[in-house]
């Protein structure tokens, strides 16, 4: 026994395609698409030197949808079945062993290489549109207090979004079409000072609100209910999640 460089035996000849039985086959199609529309305008009016007010205004559609279409017709152990052809694999490998003919399998067993909408996984088609709308008011400051540099910004910014998901989720104990809407809105405000104590030291002084959105599988009106003998399991994304606000406040000294 070399257990230095051992070896595995398969206990026949691999390369021998009386050996193999088809097991099944799969075809399967997945789509994901998604649309990104995006337009601001905005505006700064310079009050006095150093003195500036800035406005703007944007709108953001983004789009996204999928789907999963599948087929896989499942052979093993099903009497009847003819022997599809094979070949034995060229590549270098340490046990060489049958590989099947793909296109000349499907077409001995009558079985289609593509697939249509009846083949939809449950629960994996959806469609999700978001819209937001938003706005801005800022104000800029750039002077000094004695021998101290001071620059400073102020603002707020509001934000509405209208989300709407629609696709297949559990209703009850069974699959079902839904389509669910959501929305919310709120203010970001935002404010940061920067004190120029020298030409090689600034001390900063900050504090915001962020906003961050759900993770878009998160929130896709699709679900997926596999069932076993062990109780199986249940998947599905919730329309109505809520955005996660965070106040954040900073300061930093900086030796330039």
């Amino acid at each position: 026994m070399n257990t230095a460089s051992p070896r595995t035996d398969y206990g026949f000849d691999t390369t021998d395609a009386s050996q193999w039985d088809l097991q099944g086959l799969e075809t399967r199609a997945d789509r994901i698409e998604s649309e990104f529309y995006n337009s601001k305008a905005e505006l700064a009016w310079t009050v006095a030197t150093g003195s500036t007010i800035k406005a703007g205004a944007g709108f953001k559609r983004f789009t996204n949808g999928g789907w999963q279409r599948k087929v896989a017709p499942s052979y093993e152990n099903k009497p009847g079945v003819p022997d599809v052809p094979t070949s034995v694999l060229t590549d270098s490998t340490l046990a060489p062993y049958v590989i099947g003919d793909v296109a000349g399998t499907y077409a001995l067993l009558g079985q289609s290489m593509t697939v249509d909408a009846n083949s939809t996984v449950a629960g994996t088609a959806y469609d999700l549109t978001e819209r937001t709308y938003g706005a801005y008011l800022q104000y800029d400051l750039a002077t000094r207090l004695g021998a101290i540099g001071l620059r400073a910004n102020v603002g707020v910014r509001y934000y509405h979004t209208d989300l709407g998901s629609a696709g297949t989720a559990l209703v009850g104990s069974a699959l079902a079409p839904v389509s669910v809407t959501n929305r919310y809105d709120g203010f970001l405000p935002a404010a940061n000072l920067a004190f120029d104590l020298s030409r090689s030291i600034v001390f900063r002084l900050s504090g915001n609100r962020n906003l961050s959105r759900p993770a878009l599988g998160d929130m896709r009106a699709a679900g997926t209910l596999n069932l076993a003998s062990f109780g199986g399991t249940i998947a599905a994304g919730n329309p109505n999640l809520k955005p996660f606000i965070a106040d954040l406040d900073r300061n930093l000294a900086r030796i330039l």
